[in-house]
C-alpha cells in the first residue's frame, strides 16, 4: 500500500488541498500527523478537508491547546463551526494503521516522554524508536522532513505542508509518500515531495 503522509498545515487550507489533490490518484490512503490549525485560530476549511478526505488524523499540540481550558476564547470565536470542532475533539492523540502487514504508529511529536519534544533525525533523538512495536513511526511537529531507520523501525517526518520554516528549505512546503512494499527489498520506502505554496509545481524534494 501507498500512504500520503501530511502534517502541520497550520490553517494553510489551500496548500493542504493542493498536496491532497496531487496525492489522490497516487496513494491508497492519507495520514495527517497533527496541527491542522494554530491554537489561536481554528480553521474550518482545513478541518473540513481532512474530514472529507477520510484521513487518519491525530491531534497535535495546537489542537490540544485549543481544546484545553486555555483555548476557551478561541473555541468561542464566531467563525468556528461547532460540528467541526466536535469532530476534532473526537480525534485520537495516536493511531495505529496496518498496511500490507506493516504496522504504522502515528503521533504528532513523540510516542515516548516528553510527548511534545521535537524529534530530529539524529540517533540520540530517535534512540527509543528502536524499541517500538512498530515498523514505521510517523511524526510531525518539527517541520523537518526526514526518514531514518532505527533498528527495525523507520521513523518518518513528512515536514510541514503549511509552513515553510524548515532550516535549509527556504520557501518549500513538504509532504511524503510511504510505500509499504518498498522498492524490492520488502522494507517500507519513503519519498519526500516539495512545492512552493499554495499551488506550486510538486516534485521530489531531493530533485530541488
Amino acid at each position: 500500500m501507498r500512504f500520503g503522509l501530511l502534517s502541520d498545515a497550520h490553517g494553510n487550507h489551500a496548500a493542504l488541498r493542493h498536496a491532497a489533490s496531487w496525492l489522490s490518484d497516487r496513494v491508497d490512503d492519507l495520514i495527517f500527523a497533527g496541527d491542522a490549525f494554530s491554537d489561536h485560530r481554528f480553521s474550518n476549511e482545513t478541518v473540513t478537508t481532512l474530514r472529507e478526505l477520510g484521513a487518519t488524523y491525530v491531534l497535535g499540540n495546537h489542537e490540544r491547546s485549543l481544546l484545553s481550558p486555555a483555548g476557551a476564547r478561541a473555541r468561542a470565536a464566531e467563525h468556528v463551526e461547532p460540528d467541526l470542532l466536535a469532530w476534532v475533539a473526537e480525534r485520537p492523540s495516536r493511531a495505529e494503521v496496518l498496511g500490507d502487514r506493516v504496522r504504522i504508529l502515528v503521533v504528532h511529536a513523540s510516542p515516548w516522554p516528553p510527548l511534545d519534544q521535537y524529534l530530529s533525525p539524529s540517533a540520540a533523538s530517535l534512540g527509543p524508536a528502536a524499541d517500538l512495536d512498530a515498523d514505521v513511526l510517523v511524526v510531525g511537529h518539527a517541520h523537518q522532513p526526514f526518514a531514518t531507520q532505527m533498528g527495525t523501525t523507520l521513523v518518518v517526518n513528512p515536514g510541514s505542508v503549511g509552513r515553510a520554516d524548515a532550516p535549509g528549505l527556504g520557501d518549500l512546503l513538504t509532504f511524503a509518500v510511504l510505500d509499504t512494499t518498498g522498492s524490492g527489498d520488502g522494507r517500507p520506502a519513503v519519498t519526500h515531495y516539495a512545492f512552493v505554496g499554495p499551488d506550486g509545481e510538486i516534485s521530489r524534494l531531493d530533485e530541488r
